[in-house]
């Protein structure tokens, strides 16, 4: 079954930064930005990954108009439980955010079994969103999972339900907490209950961010491990790169990456 992915808005924008250092060296009083969502924490050293992918893809792809933006027909071989046929669509609204968003939107991608898998994001009243994650194989639901977030001036919260069960007791609640400190801080956590069969718990993961004149690092820990990744750019347009750390307490693994990403550009040649 096809992966269906959306790249989310980043609030980490070249102006923002300029605003953050600017608003440090005014002595008297600054302006607080909206966090963005709290899953977006290490969005902008993840993007700097290269985009993996395993197999033979043929993917055509098509716009039917402004707003069904992109029809889609790819045939995978190679890759276990998604080779086949797929189809999928890009569908957005005429609604636009402060930051340039439209919603609603709506991703789906389905193959030849009938397996589906889409994601969806809709906005109510100012500040309010709600999104829904749906995956199917063939005719059984696999998964489900919906979200409720407000996004304030200075912090964004958002409580997510996955596979809720109402009869049997089951299934696994989110709330996230994002606010920001400072022009250049942001703090938050991450509450989690599940409850499948006889196993319940719960755990907490707190969360920090900070964006510098040319850098942003961000930080979680919590039960989990410890999550650490470091954006830095070098230069305005040549090269990027980060560094992305992971290590889980009560396993030995870890993990860390280092990327140097080159960003080439070609001057027009003209010819008098």
């Amino acid at each position: 079954m096809g992966n269906v992915a959306l790249s989310n808005h980043s609030p980490f924008r070249s102006e923002t930064r300029s605003a953050c250092h600017a608003a440090w060296r005014s002595s008297r009083s600054f302006r607080l930005f909206n966090p963005g969502a709290f899953q977006d924490l290490h969005q902008k050293s993840e993007d700097v990954f290269p985009v993996k992918m395993d197999g033979v893809r043929l993917i055509l792809n098509k716009d039917i108009s402004c707003h069904l933006k992109q029809a889609s027909h790819a045939i995978v071989l190679g890759v276990p439980g998604q080779s086949g046929y797929h189809f999928g669509a890009t569908y957005f609204g005429e609604g636009e955010t402060e930051n340039g968003e439209a919603l609603p939107w709506f991703v789906g991608d389905i193959d030849g079994a009938g397996s589906l898998s889409a994601r969806a994001e809709g906005q109510f009243g100012k500040n309010g969103r709600a999104r829904l994650v749906l995956q199917t194989h063939e005719e059984t639901f696999e998964t489900w999972q919906s979200t409720l977030e407000k996004r304030g001036r200075d912090h964004t919260i958002s409580l997510t339900v996955g596979n809720p069960n109402v009869i049997e007791g089951t299934g696994v609640a989110v709330l996230h907490f994002l606010q920001t400190i400072s022009p250049c801080l942001s703090l938050g956590g991450e509450m989690v209950y599940h409850r499948q069969g006889n196993s319940e718990g719960a755990f907490v993961t707190a969360a920090a961010r900070y964006i510098g004149q040319d850098c942003v690092a961000a930080m979680n820990i919590g039960h989990g491990g410890f999550h650490a990744s470091y954006f830095h750019q070098a230069t305005s347009q040549v090269l990027s790169m980060f560094l992305l750390l992971f290590n889980r307490f009560k396993t030995t693994l870890s993990f860390s990456s280092f990327i140097f990403k080159f960003l080439l550009i070609f001057f027009p040649i003209y010819q008098h």
